[in-house]
């Protein structure tokens, strides 16, 4: 099997802008993984942004060997978990992230991001990078 990682937003936003520490943490697994929240909070900012598409054919170029993953019935049970169990511990994600937390939960995938609010949910691996653009 091979070794894969999720990308979250932050980390799709860095690679399109040559972070150079996000593609050599991306560097270490064989497949990469994303799931349609993320795809859409990406093309959202392509929306909004004066480059719309410069970014979405850059997007579209890199994507195109990335795995999609569903959005299941197990997604959502993990999702009602991890927001109650965020719940009791009086501590809040915005909702899109409680959904690829759940995903990356649901394949038992590492998550790559920046985001430090990901680094307090419980059994989820992060693999953060240092931000430089380069």
């Amino acid at each position: 099997m091979s070794r894969g990682i999720l990308l979250d937003s932050v980390a799709v936003s860095d690679l399109l802008g040559d972070v150079i520490a996000v593609g050599e943490r991306l560097s270490q697994f064989d497949t990469i993984y994303i799931s349609p929240i993320v795809i859409a909070e990406t093309l959202f900012a392509y929306e909004n942004s004066a480059r719309r598409e410069q970014n979405r054919s850059r997007y579209s170029s890199l994507s195109t060997s990335w795995v999609k993953l569903p959005i299941t019935a197990q997604t959502a049970e993990l999702f009602a978990q991890i927001r109650k169990s965020r719940q009791k511990k009086g501590l809040s994600i915005p909702i899109h992230d409680m959904w690829i937390t759940a995903t990356a939960r649901e394949y038992k995938l590492p998550f790559l991001t920046r985001d430090a609010h990901f680094d307090s949910v419980d059994d989820l691996t992060v693999i953060s990078w240092d931000f430089r653009q380069e």
